[in-house]
């Protein structure tokens, strides 16, 4: 249907409304605020329109780790934005689970993903893409997404991984309540068990490099958990400039939990339909981590300290827990 037929088929009285807010909000100086969802909400296009303006289309944000590095806080952070949609509230493991022996397709895929109207971006986090999937399936199906890392220091991601595995008694990583800590990530004599899987996941420069085969750095996003936690509306501005979406996130949205010292929501700041009664992660998500033996900690810091260097070099970052 042409514009101008579709223009003739809505009431008079709603297009001038329509057309006064705008005015209005172009008088107040908020014209970057005029997005697809102002007409949406303003009755510009019809309850029939609306519904048939959804659609399921492919990715085009994919957050791929890191595990243990708190990616569920940031796809929670930006499925608030208007412009962006997320496949279902935790993981999809899509990628993860494509063998040579066990293909999927694309309809496999889209079977996954929510409906999104032509101006959304629909995106799904699973952290198991990074080191558990092969990225040239991923770019076999989708060669233009883009890609975003959230990184932490990987010895405190070692704890996390480690007290996680604890909890998840049907995995196949699952870790005895009673282990400590240096029985799992040392070996017999003392040294660091190089080839336990909870290590190996936090050498970040290994899984970017085979990004990095398939994907310039120009689609690749990489941020710091620590940054999200102190200094969120900075972090997830970084994400909109990287998608190229209208700015949305500010300061005033968040608030610092003191009981887990992490951001949460301020729901009545969001200004936007998508609601949720959660302000803030599930307490599975801020267990506390115990007092790391000292010479544990210097030995996890001088066996991830080279490939620390080479990600920094490769990034083209200076990460907070780099030592100097």
């Amino acid at each position: 249907m042409h514009f101008s037929n579709k223009l003739h088929s809505i009431p008079y009285l709603t297009l001038i409304l329509s057309l006064l807010m705008i005015t209005i909000i172009y008088l107040t100086g908020n014209l970057n605020k005029i997005t697809p969802q102002t007409f949406m909400r303003s009755g510009f296009l019809e309850n029939e329109d609306r519904s048939k303006t959804k659609v399921k289309k492919l990715p085009g944000l994919l957050i791929v780790g890191v595990q243990k590095c708190g990616t569920q806080a940031v796809a929670s952070f930006l499925a608030f934005h208007p412009n962006l949609t997320r496949a279902g509230n935790f993981e999809i493991h899509f990628f993860d689970q494509i063998h040579p022996e066990k293909p999927k397709s694309i309809e496999d895929y889209l079977k996954l993903l929510p409906e999104t109207s032509e101006w959304e971006i629909a995106f799904e986090k699973t952290p198991a893409y990074f080191g558990l999937a092969d990225p040239m399936y991923i770019h076999n199906m989708l060669p233009n997404v883009k890609i975003l890392i959230q990184m932490c220091d990987p010895v405190e991601r070692s704890m996390s991984a480690f007290i996680h595995n604890q909890h998840t008694e049907h995995s196949i990583r699952h870790i005895p309540r009673d282990a400590t800590f240096e029985s799992v990530i040392l070996d017999k004599t003392g040294n660091v068990n190089i080839s336990h899987e909870i290590l190996q996941r936090g050498i970040y420069i290994r899984y970017l490099r085979d990004y990095l085969k398939h994907f310039s750095m120009n689609q690749i996003l990489i941020i710091e958990t620590q940054n999200l936690k102190s200094r969120p509306a900075e972090t997830l501005k970084k994400v909109e400039e990287f998608l190229k979406i209208p700015p949305f996130f500010t300061e005033d949205q968040f608030y610092i939990n003191p009981k887990t010292n992490t951001s949460c929501v301020h729901i009545e700041h969001l200004g936007t339909e998508r609601m949720s009664p959660k302000e803030c992660l599930a307490g599975n998500k801020h267990r506390v981590h115990p007092a790391m033996n000292q010479d544990t900690r210097r030995k996890l810091e001088d066996f991830f300290a080279p490939y620390n260097k080479e990600l920094s070099i490769v990034a083209d970052m200076n990460f907070s827990w780099i030592i100097k």
